[in-house]
C-alpha cells in the first residue's frame, strides 16, 4: 500500500480548498456585514446631498445678492405662469418650465446658464447643477433626459406678473427692492425652495402669508428631498435644510400636475408663511 507524503500537493490542496460549510459561513458573515452597513451608507449619501443642496441654494442666493447690488437694490425679476416657457419672455431669474412632458424646457440647460434668457446667469458662472438639488433623481417617462431644476423662487421677492393676484386682500406683496424686505427681516426671509417635482413649473413658488389657520393651502408644494425634509436659501444668503413636521406635507410623486392640498393648521404652512415678505 502506498502512502503519499504529508506534503504532497494533493494534500496541500484538499487543506487549503474551502469546504461548503465554510463558504456559506462566509457567505453568511458578508451579508450580515452588509446588511450592517448598507443602512449607513445610505444615510451617509443622504447627508451628502443634503449639503450639496444647500451648497447650491447659498451659491444662487449670493448671485442673487449680487444682481441686486449690480442694480442698485432692485431684485432680479421674477416671472410666474406661462410667459416663462420656452423663452418667450427672457426678462427673467431663470426661463424655462418643469413638467413631466417631453418638452424641451425640461432639460434645456440654456434657460438656465445663457444670459439672454437667465438674469442671474453672469453671477452664477453659467453653472446648470446650482438649479437643481442632487437628490432629485425623477425623470419624465417621456423625456430621455433628466430635468434641470428642482429650485423656485419666492413670488414675494422681485417684480413679476402681478395680475393672477388681483383681488386678494391683504394686497398680495411684492418686495421690488432690498430695502423693502423689512418684515420679516432678511435672515428669516425665505427666497429659495426644493419645489415638489409634481408642482414645480415656472420658476416662482407662491404661498400667502394671510392664508393660515383653517384656510391654510399649499397652492405650491414645497419638496421634501431630504428624509421628509426641503432645501431653503434666506434673503441674507444663508441655507439650510428644513425638516418638515406635518405628516400632511411630504406628498408622493405623481408625475402628474400638483392639484393644490389643504391643510388646515398646518405647521408647516405657518412656517413658510412666516417668513414670507409682507407689509
Amino acid at each position: 500500500m502506498s502512502m503519499q507524503p504529508a506534503n504532497s500537493p494533493d494534500r496541500r490542496c484538499r487543506r487549503a480548498a474551502f469546504t461548503l460549510l465554510e463558504l456559506l459561513l462566509v457567505i453568511g458573515i458578508l451579508g450580515g456585514l452588509t446588511a450592517l452597513l448598507f443602512p449607513a451608507l445610505v444615510r451617509a449619501r443622504q447627508q451628502t446631498q443634503a449639503i450639496a443642496c444647500m451648497n447650491n441654494s447659498r451659491q444662487l442666493a449670493l448671485a442673487w445678492q449680487m444682481y441686486a447690488d449690480d442694480h442698485d437694490g432692485v431684485l432680479v425679476p421674477n416671472l410666474h405662469g406661462s410667459e416663462t416657457r420656452r423663452g418667450r419672455n427672457p426678462n427673467n431669474w431663470v426661463s424655462g418650465w418643469m413638467d413631466w412632458t417631453s418638452s424641451s424646457d425640461n432639460t434645456n440647460t440654456t434657460f438656465l446658464t445663457d444670459p439672454y434668457y437667465a438674469r442671474l446667469a453672469p453671477y452664477t458662472m453659467r453653472s446648470a447643477r446650482l438649479y437643481k438639488c442632487p437628490a432629485d433623481q425623477y425623470r419624465s417617462r417621456q423625456n430621455p433626459g433628466p430635468r434641470v431644476r428642482s429650485i423656485s423662487m419666492n413670488a414675494a421677492l422681485g417684480a413679476g406678473n402681478k395680475t393672477n393676484f388681483a383681488g386678494w386682500v391683504p394686497p398680495f406683496f411684492f418686495a421690488l427692492r432690498l430695502t423693502d424686505i423689512q418684515t420679516p427681516p432678511p435672515a428669516l426671509a425665505w427666497l429659495f425652495v426644493d419645489e415638489h417635482p409634481d408642482s414645480i413649473n415656472d420658476g416662482c413658488f407662491f404661498l400667502n402669508p394671510w392664508q393660515s389657520g383653517s384656510d391654510a393651502s399649499w397652492r405650491d408644494l414645497p419638496a421634501s428631498y431630504h428624509r421628509g425634509a426641503a432645501g431653503f436659501a434666506f434673503a441674507d444668503g444663508h441655507a439650510e435644510i428644513k425638516k418638515w413636521v406635518d405628516p400632511r406635507t411630504p406628498q408622493p410623486v405623481r408625475m402628474g400636475d400638483f392639484p393644490g392640498l389643504a391643510v388646515p393648521h398646518s405647521e408647516d404652512y405657518e412656517w413658510m408663511a412666516n417668513r414670507t415678505p409682507r407689509q
